[in-house]
């Protein structure tokens, strides 16, 4: 549920992009913006999971 809710922020953040960032309304900005939120989105189950691998490898063992 938490993360419906981080997507929907994100989602509703490019909106507001649009309107900020794009006085000219230009069609490659928006492109540009929907690449960008693409790939942000493939990308972030990958780092996590890379961040979750990456710290089990570099913790040192707990003491019995």
């Amino acid at each position: 549920m938490i993360m419906i809710f981080i997507a929907n922020i994100l989602y509703t953040l490019g909106w507001l992009a649009d309107i900020l960032f794009n006085p000219a309304n230009s069609q490659r900005f928006r492109e540009n913006l929907f690449r960008l939120g693409y790939w942000f989105s493939v990308a972030l189950p990958i780092l996590f999971i890379l961040a979750i691998m990456i710290s089990f490898t570099i913790r040192t063992p707990s003491n019995p």
